[in-house]
C-alpha cells in the first residue's frame, strides 16, 4: 500500500516527485524516477489554471469612480458602457435606442436613480448584449435621455450597466491595473458580505454606532 509522505522538489531537474523509499512497490529506482517527473510535468499548475478560467478587459476611470469599459450593443460594437453595479435594470441612452429601432415595452414610464442622478424612463428590449465574456439575449432594459450624463463626463455613454446584465457571472473591478475581470476569483484577504437582495448590491455598514444598508 502507498503512503503519502512529504512531496519535494529534485536536485536535478528542478521537478516535482515523491520518495521511492515511500512507494511500497518493487521497481526501478529510475523507472520510478522517470513516471513521476512524466506526471509532474503534465499537470498544470494552480496558477496556470486559475488564469484560463479568468477572463480580462480594461476599462477607463473617470474622476475617480466612473468605469468605462467597451462593449457590443445589439450590432453595435465599440460601445462606451458605465458599469454601475447599483442601477438595475441596465439603461440605454434613447438616440442610441431610436438608432436601434428599440420600442417601448409593458413597464409604464418613470424615473430611474443612477450614478448621475434621476433620469426619466420607459422600457423595451435590446436583442443582445455583450461586454467580454458576456453575452446576453433580448435583456429588458431602461431607455433614458443621457444629454446630462455626457455632459458631466465629457464622453459619450451608450448604457449605463447594472448588475442585472452581468450576473450570475462572477466579477472583480481592480482599480489599480483598471481592469474587470470574470471567471474564478481568487478572494482577498479583507472581505464585506452582501446582504441577501435581488435587485441591488447591499452591505451592511456601521454609521456612528448604527447598522446601516449601503448600496
Amino acid at each position: 500500500m502507498w503512503s503519502p509522505g512529504k512531496i519535494h522538489r529534485t536536485a536535478r531537474t528542478g521537478l516535482t516527485s515523491i520518495p521511492t523509499r515511500q512507494v511500497g512497490v518493487t521497481v526501478n529506482n529510475k523507472i520510478l524516477y522517470i513516471c513521476f517527473a512524466l506526471l509532474a510535468v503534465s499537470i498544470p499548475s494552480v496558477a496556470e489554471r486559475h488564469r484560463k478560467d479568468v477572463q480580462e478587459i480594461p476599462f477607463h476611470l473617470y474622476r475617480n469612480h466612473l468605469i468605462v469599459a467597451t462593449g457590443k450593443l445589439g450590432p453595435l460594437a465599440d460601445r462606451n458602457l458605465l458599469i454601475d453595479t447599483g442601477a438595475n435594470p441596465t439603461i440605454i441612452d434613447e438616440s442610441l435606442a431610436y438608432e436601434l429601432g428599440l420600442k417601448p415595452t409593458g413597464g409604464r414610464p418613470g424615473a430611474i436613480t443612477t450614478v448621475a442622478g434621476v433620469a426619466q424612463i420607459y422600457y423595451a428590449t435590446l436583442a443582445t448584449f455583450d461586454l467580454g465574456p458576456i453575452h446576453r439575449d433580448s435583456i429588458a432594459v431602461a431607455v433614458a435621455n443621457f444629454s446630462l450624463i455626457n455632459a458631466q463626463t465629457g464622453l459619450r455613454i451608450d448604457a449605463i450597466v447594472g448588475l442585472d446584465a452581468i450576473e450570475p457571472t462572477n466579477f472583480q473591478i481592480d482599480y489599480l491595473s483598471r481592469k474587470i475581470q470574470f471567471g474564478t476569483i481568487h478572494m482577498p484577504s479583507r472581505t464585506i458580505h452582501m446582504v441577501p437582495n435581488k435587485t441591488f448590491v447591499v452591505v451592511a455598514a456601521q454609521l456612528n454606532g448604527d447598522v446601516k444598508r449601503l448600496v
